[in-house]
């Protein structure tokens, strides 16, 4: 899966705090990520997360970078033009 209400989390601005699986990875920070399975880990990085307004800001810079409607239909038309 792509990871969409992370990615829509992070458009937001808000923290976000999730383990390494799927499509995420490829999306969010290695720091926002912990190892899956590993519940004290997550408890730790929610509770570091929480409130955390650099973290919220770091994402929405990343995501825009990323996964923006803009850079996303580019990548689309490139493609679609071969």
């Amino acid at each position: 899966t792509f990871g969409l209400s992370a990615a829509e989390t992070m458009a937001c601005g808000l923290p976000l705090a999730a383990t390494r699986v799927g499509a995420l990875p490829d999306l969010l920070p290695a720091e926002d990520m912990v190892a899956p399975g590993d519940a004290a880990a997550l408890a730790a990085l929610i509770s570091a997360r929480f409130g955390d307004a650099v973290s919220g800001a770091r994402n929405a810079a990343h995501v825009a970078q990323f996964a923006s409607p803009a850079v996303v239909a580019r990548e689309l038309a490139e493609v679609y033009s071969g």
